[in-house]
């Protein structure tokens, strides 16, 4: 029977479902057998109607609807393929059906069975009066019953990604994405095995990085007591193999990169290299416009037009741009030879045409994120030639102008999507700049590459001249012109399990983890004379690293009118009775400070929104967070992570010591016994949560969050937890980053 009572809580609708499971096992019925005995897909009878008019077939699927019509009963089932009608009348099933093989009576499926149950049907394939393809059955089995129904609709796009297994049942479009994105690497296959190739399969964990410029996850292999990183490409080893005479080789595979999620980059994601002994980067371009064409006919077949991140009719089996490096740097920023440009003049350059400077300039980053200006206006599609060598540590000089490298680089819709170039094949050229490579690290830039001498040796030993290539599923991704989360299945998102879930089950909500100062985190401590003073004061921090930050977001003001509106509802008279803001004034009162004239900060919020003055709009990560503080009426203070010197005492301030805090020109000066959180330097706030310093805020440059959550005498630590988790989760969905584990100090 299709559910009606959808109104009831889920745990009730479960339980309904219950009750029905344990009433089919009394019955004699295994309500999850182990085996179907179809005989036939959906698509069959419906594509092939003639040929199975008036036969018996065996179908299953999932139940999607049913539909009562006096003794006559309508069923919607739909397995991968397609969708199904079910015929039903009430002498069709037998009255004594065989329990051993899970079959039920008429009145048994009018009452045991529901939407989203996998139910088996035998019977003869027909068309009703109407014409509707259907089947009337001789028997009914259930094959799984459901305890929950999959929901109507679906919007939330967390929810979605968190669920996908509801997503694609409730959107065939997503479900028939994801067909796709299989085909899209079976005809990477395909293309490959036509031409010879052999896919390979290479490590995962290497103990050196190469092969691109990312940060690495790290690892440790406890039998061996060695640290190993998650792979941010297939180049090294592959070619090593080249190295090891396989003349055409490939793997398709993922690799990880420890950095932010956007539209265009996961931290996990599946990525093809290849590598084609005897060839150069000139064969490569023409492979590559066949392999992407081949590519886009298996998955797109008729498809010669994509509209792709805002660029209309882009067409990829036309003839493709040629940039040339050289070219396009004289023409939009008026560089005569970017090959031979000093560091003067990419500094020059780059506070000309760049805004908000928020990376090392040395020449490689400088001339980078020049070209990034130019190829967002990229249609595409196009390849960029000619780079600079010292853009390019793994890629072969070119002979007329060796400050040039042999390599392209495809440009579509504003982005590079994908990396082709003649292999270096010359070992102390190799050595050289992988050594360059260690000085930039060494100087600060964590995206150099690492030394890989092992790489060396191999080449010392002899490698032919090598074309390698390599590319992501972002190429799907652009084809489908949708965002990075959309075209994973499972996206990489923070653990979390749903409210009715921990209720179903009795599992109680862990939000982080509890530290007791000088026992556990000692870069994060509270001093022995505040917990003399207030025994059950506590903190907890945690850290969004990888941010983007921006001045302002579309979705966050729609959002943030939400928030402020509820809390405007609050009457200023029972402020006074929020037990947190009183608990934060306890302590002002209690450390000296008079509350009157200096509001807890998230008193002052609280009081500004309910005056109708909203909130300050700062950038998306200040913002994000006072949201939380809005919601929880938890003090909570985000500052930039890399201006902050560990370690992070709660404490009280001694007389003199000196803050400029934000927004003033003059410096402040504490008196002593205010409560202040301080860092190495000096304190970082004052007043607990009132003010904070200027050198630690929080801008749109800003690449590393750390956020605090304050506690107080009466406020339970689950609270300040969980304010802390929804500020950090808020700074997330409108600034991406990783959140760290919620530690506790008390």
């Amino acid at each position: 029977m299709q559910e009606v009572t959808t109104q009831l809580p889920i745990e009730q609708l479960r339980q309904i479902r219950i009750d029905k499971l344990n009433k089919l096992r009394k019955l004699g019925v295994d309500p999850y057998p182990a085996k179907s005995n179809r005989t036939n897909v959906i698509s069959d009878v419906i594509d092939s109607f003639e040929n199975f008019d008036s036969k018996k077939v065996i179908v299953a699927g999932r139940v999607l609807s049913i539909r009562h019509h006096g003794k006559l009963i309508f069923i919607d089932i739909k397995d991968q393929s397609g969708k199904l009608q079910v015929y039903l009348k009430e002498s069709d099933l037998e009255e004594n059906p065989n329990r051993e093989n899970s079959e039920l009576s008429f009145s048994e499926v009018t009452e045991l069975i529901d939407v989203s149950d996998f139910v088996e049907i035998k019977g003869i394939v027909t068309k009703t009066p109407r014409g509707e393809i259907s089947i009337v059955p001789s028997y009914f089995r259930v094959l799984t019953k459901a305890l929950r129904a999959i929901p109507q609709e679906l919007k939330d796009k967390e929810v979605r990604y968190r669920k996908r297994y509801l997503d694609t049942n409730i959107h065939q479009d997503v479900f028939d994405r994801f067909i796709r994105r299989a085909k899209f690497w079976e005809a990477h296959r395909d293309f490959f095995r036509q031409n010879g190739f052999l896919e390979m399969n290479i490590p995962v964990l290497e103990s050196v990085i190469g092969g691109g410029d990312a940060t690495p996850f790290i690892t440790h292999m406890n039998a061996i007591d060695e640290d190993f990183y998650l792979r941010i490409s297939q180049e090294l080893p592959l070619k090593k193999l080249i190295g090891a005479g396989y003349e055409k080789i490939y793997e398709i595979g993922p690799r990880f990169r420890n950095e932010g999620l956007s539209d265009e980059h996961l931290p996990e994601h599946m990525a093809m290299e290849f590598y084609w002994a005897y060839a150069d980067w000139e064969d490569g371009m023409k492979f590559i416009q066949d392999l992407i064409n081949y590519v886009i006919g298996q998955v797109y077949p008729g498809k010669t037009s994509f509209d792709i991140r805002g660029f209309k009719d882009i067409k990829f089996n036309e003839k493709w741009e040629i940039l040339d490096f050289k070219k396009v740097f004289k023409e939009k920023f008026d560089i005569e030879d970017v090959y031979n440009i000093t560091q003067a003049e990419v500094e020059e350059k780059v506070r000309k045409y760049i805004k908000n400077v928020d990376f090392k300039i040395n020449i490689p980053r400088g001339v980078d994120n020049l070209w990034k200006l130019v190829r967002k206006d990229v249609k595409g599609p196009a390849f960029l030639i000619n780079h600079p060598k010292y853009l390019s540590p793994l890629q072969k000089p070119d002979k007329l102008n060796p400050l040039m490298v042999n390599r392209f680089q495809p440009i579509i819709a504003g982005s590079e999507l994908g990396n082709g170039w003649s292999e270096i094949t010359d070992a102390i050229d190799q050595y050289e700049r992988f050594a360059e490579q260690e000085k930039l690290r060494k100087s600060g830039d964590k995206e150099a590459q690492m030394m890989d001498i092992d790489y060396v040796e191999m080449l010392e030993y002899g490698m032919p001249p090598t074309f390698g290539w390599g590319h992501s599923e972002r190429l799907f991704w652009f084809l489908e012109n949708i965002s990075a989360k959309e075209g994973v299945i499972f996206p990489t998102m923070k653990h979390e399990i749903s409210a009715e879930t921990r209720r179903i089950y009795g599992m109680k909500e862990e939000i982080g983890t509890k530290v007791v100062g000088k026992n556990g985190v000692n870069d994060y401590l509270i001093s022995n004379e505040i917990k003399s003073d207030f025994p059950d004061i506590s903190f907890a921090y945690t850290t969004i690293s990888g941010v983007d930050i921006k001045k302002s977001n579309k979705d966050l003001e729609e959002f943030k009118k939400s928030v402020v509106d509820r809390s405007s509802k609050i009457l200023m008279d029972e402020i006074s009775n929020i037990p947190s803001l009183v608990s934060y004034r306890d302590l002002f009162r209690k450390s000296g400070t008079d509350f009157h004239s200096k509001r807890p900060s998230p008193e002052a919020l609280l009081r500004r929104v309910i005056q109708g003055k909203g909130i300050y709009n700062i950038n998306t990560a200040v913002d994000a967070y006072n949201l939380a503080v809005l919601e929880s009426h938890i003090g909570l203070g985000g500052f930039d992570f890399d201006q902050i010197s560990e370690p992070v005492v709660l404490r009280y301030s001694k007389d003199g010591e000196k803050m400029k805090l934000l927004g003033d020109d003059d410096v402040t000066t504490t008196r002593e016994g205010q409560v202040i959180y301080a860092d190495s330097n000096g304190p970082i706030t004052l007043d607990l949560n009132y003010r904070d310093i200027d050198k630690t805020k929080i801008t749109e440059k800003t690449k590393n969050v750390i956020l605090f959550a304050d506690g107080g005498v009466g406020i339970s630590e689950d609270d300040v937890m969980s304010a802390l988790k929804k500020g950090a989760e808020y700074i997330q969905k409108f600034c991406g980053g990783t959140i760290s584990k919620i530690v506790l100090v008390n």
